[in-house]
């Protein structure tokens, strides 16, 4: 890239050693084909279908996108790319070493390779193609070369001396009057931001962003994302990504409007005032003032309607005709449960504790994690918290934690299969855990169970643990709950024996919507097939809670779907007996509850699971007024 060669330019290549002919030989044949370049048109059709919105009738411009978080907003693009992070200075004495600076330099570079690797593998085309060359760029042995030299010579820190190599790199694209190669210093930036993260894990990248801001960036991670104040940030706005991404999962979680796929981001200006439609999935780059009046109108409507649900939130969530429905929530850290609380969760469906392992260089021991959840019963006193092991691998890398790199990871070694293998995370965490439920209504729950093997594994662990907590004179409930996550096909057609070892299930519909459409969830072309209105998935539900009942056990469900206003009649009419989501949904989702006949959504459930399509199922969900207000 830094020749900065040019179309017509003539490039000589030159090889030496073994196989030095068959290496020009291949360079020969790839100029023949054009290096892989179509040299198609890439632009959006113009009859492409465009979503509607309560503003277009407004006037102005339009870009679309794919909704990851609902709600509206009105501010200033800001682009991450632009961000430059303050990096430390501080030299390495003499007697520092600077071979551990190298091999920190070495694994932060490989982790973050390999996270791209996760991000190939869920894009495809000119997106799979950006991070491929993100990929060679940031393993490229000049720009490595210079950070080494950095270290050895200048005697820098890892993340100094990368910095350094990043931004004379970038430099050289500013200064370079051709066009093309001037548009590649994000790139750069990209790259050197993310090996960055992994050398200062508490990076401030995210958080000293002006206040009211709309975020751009061409990707988050969750943890990225987890680091976002939702006071100063009022939407996010991201080239890639699907819309039940775990970074999704987590903006919902904030309260944040999310569009994702927007594949303009590089024709927004910095600065500009945009307004964000997470409902329609929209945005508008120029916003007429009447645009930018009716978003704020709209804003402020929702946040009255949201004040008076609020206000009703703590009550029950019980159906005219008398279902209750529990309502909990999903959180990913302790503070997280008061704040669930105080919106009406009655407890903790899913607490994500693979979070408690991102941002940090080791796993939280022993005694961290019974303060984690300790804190979390707390906030919610006598309420029960199911508390699911570490689940990672997929699109939740953790760099400390060996998980090769594997063609297809979602398929691969991640949930369970990573945590039954690894005594570190498995020990330490069930025994956590255990103490923790000596006092408080604390429950434990199993992700990615596939087999009856592996939860077998997983249940003869427990007791192995609380054999070693009772020789040692460690209190615990021996009754504690044990339950299951039901996220992949092989776990709903054998439920009738897996439910014979728990005493609960939960329902991961994101997981287990991809896997049975076979369609990633972190993939923009295909995400559209991983609907919550498929018959597949609404019958699998059925199933599960047919086998439940049948030995008078609960189901709930834990995944992006319990949060879903619209289809809370259907999870009601299904027989479901929890609804576990982020917490801004709790309202929302207790007024639908209070205002929906449990025998009229039964009878919406029969009617929907004879269809054949999730356009179907969307049809006649569109027919049914609206329940919530």
């Amino acid at each position: 890239m830094l020749l900065d060669a040019r179309q017509g330019d003539l490039l000589e290549f030159s090889a030496e050693g073994d196989g030095a002919a068959a290496v020009l030989d291949a360079i020969g044949r790839l100029a023949l084909d054009n290096f892989g370049d179509q040299d198609e048109d890439t632009s959006p059709a113009a009859d492409q279908a465009v979503p509607s919105s309560p503003l277009t009738d407004a006037g102005g411009g339009m870009l679309a996108g794919i909704s990851a978080s609902n709600g509206l907003a009105v501010g200033r693009l800001y682009s991450l790319n632009e961000a430059r992070p303050t990096i430390p200075r501080a030299q390495i004495g003499s007697g520092g070493d600077a071979e551990g600076e190298i091999a920190r330099l070495a694994a932060a570079v490989e982790g973050a390779a390999q996270a791209l690797e996760a991000l190939i593998r869920r894009s495809s085309g000119a997106e799979a193609a950006i991070f491929q060359a993100h990929r060679l760029m940031m393993r490229d042995e000049a720009l490595l070369g210079a950070a080494r030299e950095g270290i050895a010579g200048a005697r820098l820190s890892a993340e100094a001396a990368w910095w350094d190599a990043i931004e004379a790199t970038a430099e050289r694209c500013r200064q370079s009057d051709n066009a093309y190669l001037q548009a590649r210093e994000s790139d750069v930036i990209d790259v050197g931001r993310r090996v960055l993260h992994l050398l200062i894990p508490n990076a401030p990248a995210l958080t000293d962003l002006p206040a009211g801001c709309i975020l751009a960036a061409s990707d988050l991670t969750p943890s990225e994302v987890a680091q976002i104040d939702p006071q100063q940030v009022a939407g996010i706005i991201l080239r890639y990504g699907g819309a039940t991404a775990h970074a999704a999962i987590i903006a919902r979680g904030l309260g944040i409007p999310m569009l994702v796929g927007v594949g303009a981001l590089n024709d927004l200006g910095e600065g500009q005032v945009i307004v964000l439609d997470g409902d329609a999935g929209c945005l508008y780059p120029d916003p007429t003032p009447q645009q930018i009046d009716a978003a704020r109108r709209t804003m402020q409507e929702r946040r009255d309607h949201a004040a008076r649900l609020r206000e009703a939130s703590r009550q029950p969530a019980i159906t005219p005709d008398g279902r209750r429905i529990e309502v909990a929530a999903n959180i990913g850290a302790p503070s997280d449960a008061a704040r669930a609380f105080a919106l009406g969760a009655e407890g903790v469906g899913v607490f994500r504790t693979e979070l408690l392992l991102m941002n940090r260089q080791a796993p939280p021991d022993e005694e961290e994690q019974v303060h984690a959840y300790t804190a979390a019963a707390q906030a919610m006193p006598g309420h029960p918290i199911i508390v699911r092991t570490f689940d990672i691998g997929g699109d939740k890398p953790i760099p400390y934690i060996d998980i090769p790199r594997e063609e297809n990871p979602f398929l691969g070694y991640r949930g369970a299969r990573v945590w039954l293998d690894q005594p570190a995370l498995w020990g330490p965490q069930l025994r956590a855990i255990c103490r923790a439920s000596a006092d408080h209504n604390i429950g434990v729950m199993f992700p990615m169970i596939g087999t009856l093997e592996e939860l077998d594994h997983a249940r003869e662990l427990l007791l192995r643990v609380q054999g070693q907590l009772a020789a040692e004179a460690i209190p615990f409930n021996a009754a504690m709950p044990v339950g299951v996550m039901v996220e992949v096909p092989s776990a709903v057609t054998m439920i009738a024996s897996l439910i014979e070892r728990v005493d609960f299930v939960s329902l991961g519909t994101n997981d287990l919507t991809q896997y049975l459409l076979a369609a990633d969830r972190g993939n923009a072309r295909v995400s559209h097939l991983a609907a919550h209105t498929q018959p597949a998935l609404l019958r699998a539900i059925r199933q599960v809670v047919e086998a439940a009942q049948a030995h008078s056990k609960w189901v709930g469900v834990c995944g992006e779907m319990a949060g879903d206003p619209h289809l809370t009649p259907v999870l009601l009419g299904l027989g479901v007996d929890e609804l576990s989501m982020n917490a801004p949904a709790i309202p929302e989702v207790k007024a639908v509850i209070r205002r929906t006949d449990y025998a009229q959504a039964q009878a919406l459930a029969a009617r929907l699971l004879t269809l054949a399509s999730a356009e179907q199922v969307e049809a006649a969900l569109a027919q049914i007024p609206p329940v919530s207000g």
